[in-house]
This record gives C-alpha cells, structure tokens and sequence, in this order.
C-alpha cells in the first residue's frame, strides 16, 4: 500500500492526532456528549485524561450514545476519602496473605474482604485482628457465616461488616458435599439481629435469583445484597471462564441498563408496599410489626402466574 507521497514508509506520528483536547477522568455524560457535539461525527472516540494529563482510557462514541437514556446509572459511585472511585479487594487467611495485603492497601484499597466459605475459624480470626491492628482504618468484611455465634465470634475480632450465606448460592456446593449451611433467610435474620446490636452491616451472599429476593433479604436485616448469577446473564458480564467447582449455562438477561432500573423500580415498590419508606424503616418494621409467613405450595402456585393457557413473562 502505498502512502499519499507514493511511499511506503513514514513515521506513524505523521499520520496521529494531537491529543490536546480529551475529557477529564471526572467528566460526567453530559460533559462527554458536549465533547463529541463539539468534534462533529467523524470523531468517535474521545481520550480520557488523569489527574496528570495522561490519557488512561478512551470512550466510545457509540457507548455514550448507549447510555444517553439511562444517565442515572453513570452517578459518581461510592467515592472514598481521596476522592476516588472505592475499590475492595478480596484475601485468604495465610500468611502470605499478609504480603498480598501490604500491595492492596499501598496500592490504594478501601476495603478487604477475608474469602472463605466457612468464616467462623481460627484463622479467620487471627487474620481479623492482626488486620485491624495493622491497619485500623481498613474497612474489613469477615465470613461466611450463617449463626449468631459464628458472627459474634468475628464481631468480637473486630470486622466492620459480614457476609451471610453458606451454600445457598447457584453454583455452591458446600450444602450438598459438606453437608453444612443453613437456610438464606433463616441465616440472615439471625445473623442481622446479632449485628445489628453493635452496627456491623450484613451482606446477604447467595439464594438471590430475583427482586423479590432482595426484597425478603433487606427486610430481614440484610444492609446489601450480592447478586452472582443475577448478573452473570448480562451482555456485560466477563467472556472469559474461570470455572471452580460448578460449570453452567444461564439464561440471557440482555444488558444491565435495562434490567438493573427494573429491579431498582422492583424493590423501591416492594419496600412501599410494605409501608417502608427507608432500608432503616424495613429493619424497624420486623422489629414490631412485620409479620413473614410460610406459604404451602398451593399458596405459591397461587401467588405466581397461573389460570393462563401460555403466557410469556416481559420483565423489562
């Protein structure tokens, strides 16, 4: 191929564009629309500058095109006390964790996660306490664990937030090889009541396949919810595999910037129901007058879909 000189050769600098003008890494979308409105439609990425001027990523232009309908879900995030976006880390209990740790912590994190399917161990413990006296300012969150004693056992070590949940979750084994756990809901109402007397959040890990289940989740003392493979059908989650333990297929969701405001809508209308006007006011509801119910299995076919031929269920 030959050059418009009638060369082949010629330095590729000759033929890049000055990056003089980008976006700031703190732009906002209505910041990058006018970047894109003033470039004209032949540009259609934008370079994104830090804090130094250098370019650390690019925006398509076809990506904020994407999101124009959905500005809402591009807020600024959980920022941290730097003024950058929060970033958690998870580790294991061995010592060569701690080295791990010492990276994570230079390298800027705010909150670790201590990974383990069964919390409520000594090691677990040892590694709580040699954290908070390591580094006390370190948001740390202990776990699994699925009683009351497991959690006043971390709580008494010093972690600022549980995970509640041992084989509940799609692909969790644990219940079935090791034949230990315990029902989702069951787990996180104990462990929440225990917490929630010295203020450690509870995060409900595992069992949430649907808005409903978030909903019965925080109403029952859960602060957050994890959701797995509630996502793991997105057109955005990660291509690559990394199986451990359990190999599946699930369904397609299509993308998140449609189903995540459904299930935000979903939720915010399940707690209205209930006559909470806040994720405080549902933990003072089943506090006093709350009341949950098992539902036979007439009644659950009751509650769902039913008396139709066919139907197709369009959540969003």
């Amino acid at each position: 191929m030959e050059l418009p000189d009638g060369s082949k050769e010629a330095p590729l600098a000759d033929y890049m564009v000055s990056s003089v003008d980008f976006v700031g890494w703190d732009s906002d979308l209505s910041q990058i629309v006018e970047y894109f409105d003033a470039k004209g439609p032949k540009v259609d990425f934008a370079p994104v500058a830090g804090r130094s001027g250098e370019i650390v990523d690019v925006v398509a232009r076809a990506d904020v095109e994407t999101l124009r309908g959905y500005p809402r879900l591009l807020g600024g995030g959980s920022v941290g006390p730097d003024g950058e976006l929060m970033v958690g880390a998870a580790i294991g209990t061995r010592e060569s964790d701690k080295v791990r740790l010492e990276h994570l912590v230079k390298a800027g994190a705010n909150v670790v996660v201590l990974d383990s399917s069964q919390g409520n161990s000594i090691y677990q413990i040892e590694m709580i306490k040699y954290i908070k006296r390591t580094y006390p300012e370190l948001d740390l969150i202990g776990g699994n664990v699925v009683t009351m004693s497991q959690a006043d056992n971390l709580i008494k070590a010093g972690v600022d937030g549980l995970r509640v949940g041992m084989g509940s979750g799609s692909i969790c084994t644990t219940q079935e090889v090791c034949a230990v756990g315990r029902g989702q809901a069951t787990a996180v109402y104990k462990v929440s009541s225990i917490a929630s007397q010295s203020k450690v959040p509870v995060i409900a890990d595992g069992g949430i396949s649907n808005s409903g289940h978030i909903v019965k989740a925080l109403t029952l003392g859960a602060s957050t919810v994890m959701m797995g493979s509630f996502v793991a059908g997105s057109s955005e989650s990660p291509g690559a595999y990394m199986v451990q333990g359990v190999v599946g297929a699930v369904a397609d969701k299509g993308s998140v910037l449609k189903f995540v405001p459904y299930t935000v809508q979903a939720v915010k209308q399940g707690l209205q129901d209930l006559g909470a006007a806040s994720l405080q006011d549902a933990h003072d509801l089943l506090k006093s007058t709350l009341r949950l119910e098992v539902r036979t299995g007439a009644a659950q076919v009751e509650g769902g879909v039913h008396g139709l031929v066919s139907y197709e269920k369009k959540p969003f």
